[in-house]
């Protein structure tokens, strides 16, 4: 493949996340985590690396999923000088996926990022252990993947979610961020 070629197909991946959310991804990170060049996050659900890239941008990232995408390093060497920011795991069984997440989870995160599978079960598992972090970002609270929806809406009942875009953040009751959003309420959940 051409230099150019390869260019256009890596770009063209990326623009799935990037149409849909880069921006507000970087607004985000800004927000609760203002000039941060050091933040510990956790991935489950790598794809083509387009999130990965984004989020090494603000530190080191570990990534978790079931299979590897065969133009993910052209992903992230696209994104250019983050791939030593950058640790993918592969877990075709789930049993081992959630030993993974279950010790790794144990580490401080500052942040989780599911955009795994988007069946409710597996993303009721995800959650129990990315939960840890205290804030977890979630892809795909649109409408267009109801697993997802429906895991954020039964959470909102009882616990701190917000919409920014196609994203839902969960943020775990006295968080720094749930306390700057939501003041005293802030306790008032989970």
């Amino acid at each position: 493949m051409k230099l150019f070629e390869k260019l256009t197909h890596v770009q063209k991946h990326r623009s799935m996340l990037y149409a849909d959310g880069e921006k507000t991804v970087r607004d985000f990170l800004e927000e609760v985590f203002p000039g941060r060049r050091d933040l510990m996050i956790i991935e489950c659900g790598t794809n083509k690396g387009v999130s990965a890239s984004i989020f090494s941008q603000y530190g080191h990232v570990i990534t978790v999923d079931i299979e590897r995408q065969s133009d993910i390093e052209e992903t992230i060497e696209a994104a250019g000088g983050v791939r030593q920011r950058i640790l993918t795991n592969i877990y075709p069984e789930r049993s081992a996926r959630m030993m993974y997440l279950d010790g790794s989870t144990s580490a401080p995160f500052d942040l989780g990022f599911e955009d795994a599978s988007h069946f409710l079960p597996d993303i009721q598992d995800n959650f129990q252990y990315l939960k840890r972090c205290g804030l977890v970002l979630f892809h795909d609270y649109d409408g267009s993947q109801p697993g997802v929806t429906t895991f954020l809406d039964r959470l909102s009942e009882t616990d701190h979610v917000i919409r920014r875009g196609v994203f839902g953040v969960w943020i775990k009751k006295n968080h720094p961020f749930a306390l700057k959003l939501f003041g005293d309420d802030a306790c008032l959940k989970n």
